[in-house]
């Protein structure tokens, strides 16, 4: 009984440790203008949140390959951090020299560089799902939601208030963590309110960040 009872706490401590393993999905196309610096601040950046690895991902014979995936696994060797490949997608913090692979797939369209989502515009090309993934597509407009949707990497609870036109409100995180660290997720829906968008941090009395978006309006940037 005892070697049974042993047996079975090594298999849990076994599937816990295998449970406890986090990862992010990491596009190496958007990496063409990395240097060896911009890769330690994401590993580092990620160590810091409880990551422990990057799922590359990476598109067949591309020119950025070589490069990144070499500096990649250097960066990564030299902290102690952990790289895997992977066909998904990715998140994280968008910044303009990581956005390559809209040049590099010569994209018809850039979606994301200083750019309103507002689905009672054209869609400028894009679709939901792809047909080349043997998916049904749809407009984009049958899928969005009319939400504000915002995540913060925090090393302690904070609560997220958002300003829309002036009016603030504070709103709830879709999770919150065991230990209160790594990536928070949450939304609002805007419900036709417009002008301009803030989001804030607030721990305590004390609001520690703010971060201004773009401004919900019912008009168009290039007809889009």
């Amino acid at each position: 009984m005892r070697l049974f009872v042993a047996w079975v706490t090594a298999l849990l401590l076994a599937c816990r440790v295998q449970a406890a393993a986090v990862f992010a999905h990491f596009m190496l196309t958007n990496s063409a203008n990395y240097t060896s610096s911009d890769w330690e601040n994401d590993m580092k950046l990620a160590q810091d949140t409880h990551i422990n690895a990057f799922a590359l991902n990476m598109a067949y014979n591309n020119p950025t390959n070589i490069k990144s995936l070499s500096a990649a696994f250097a960066t990564a060797d030299s902290i102690g951090f952990k790289l895997f490949f992977s066909e998904s997608h990715y998140i994280g913090p968008l910044v303009d020299k990581a956005i390559e692979v809209f040049e590099i797939g010569q994209a018809p369209y850039n979606y994301v560089t200083d750019m309103p989502h507002d689905a009672a515009c054209s869609s400028g090309g894009t679709s939901g799902n792809t047909a080349g993934q043997l998916q049904i597509e749809f407009p984009p407009a049958e899928m969005v939601q009319d939400r504000i949707f915002f995540s913060a990497i925090l090393g302690s609870f904070s609560r997220a208030v958002v300003s829309i036109g002036g009016v603030a409100e504070t709103v709830g995180w879709s999770s919150v963590l065991d230990d209160d660290v790594g990536v928070y997720h949450g939304s609002v829906a805007f419900d036709g309110r417009t002008r301009l968008v803030t989001v804030s941090l607030r721990r305590g009395s004390t609001m520690i960040a703010t971060i201004e978006g773009k401004a919900i309006s019912g008009s168009c940037t290039n007809g889009i």
